[in-house]
């Protein structure tokens, strides 16, 4: 039988994970098919002549990967497919910043950009994802409450499922990552000019 309780759940698993009547099984290729396609459209994003500033092309690009995510999510019937995305998006577009910058890294870019990876790696050692190696058949318990509040899991859960369970924690990582780079005013990934190395400089990438 499946684990439908946090008790029931191996160490560190990644939260409290349920079924619903519409929770579907995504296989590992389909997760990895996920995030390939997250990744193809932000580079996507940074490679056509948007008319925008950097700061909002990776704003496009959060935001279209993450509509690219929901696709798999609804497709499969299963909202969890996001849940890695927390961490990786914002790894995508700050290398979609550096890679089209007008001026090579800064030590400091590379080292803000080493911070999000060790994010990244602070989460998928403490909370491994299974849909990368077996495929996930559970969702997220918070999920399936806001799936009862709105009748089921039919087309208002999925609307809700695209804006506040995928639309706004990207925004929300976005705004907190996009310090990385203030085009126009203060580029965090890729500096002009040389800065000497002080402690500050350790928390200063998000500093305004």
């Amino acid at each position: 039988p499946l684990p439908t309780s946090e008790s029931a759940l191996p160490p560190r698993a990644m939260g409290r994970e349920e079924r619903m009547s519409s929770t579907g099984f995504v296989p590992a290729s389909a997760c990895w098919l996920a995030y390939l396609l997250a990744a193809l459209v932000v580079a996507l994003c940074f490679a056509l002549p948007l008319p925008l500033d950097p700061w909002r092309v990776g704003l496009v690009a959060i935001c279209a990967s993450t509509c690219a995510i929901y696709a798999v999510s609804f497709v499969y019937s299963n909202t969890s497919v996001y849940d890695p995305a927390w961490c990786l998006l914002p790894i995508f577009v700050a290398v979609g910043w550096m890679a089209t910058a007008a001026a090579a890294p800064s030590a400091r870019g590379w080292y803000a950009l080493a911070l999000l990876l060790v994010w990244y790696a602070r989460y998928a050692i403490w909370w491994p994802w299974e849909g990368w190696t077996v495929g996930i058949h559970t969702e997220d318990w918070r999920y399936i409450e806001m799936a009862d509040k709105v009748g089921g899991p039919g087309a208002l859960y999925w609307l809700l499922s695209l804006t506040s369970l995928h639309i706004t924690p990207s925004l929300l990582v976005f705004l907190a990552s996009g310090r990385c780079k203030r085009s126009g005013r203060r580029a965090q990934l890729v500096q002009r000019h040389w800065e000497p190395w002080t402690p500050w400089r350790c928390v200063s990438p998000w500093v305004p």
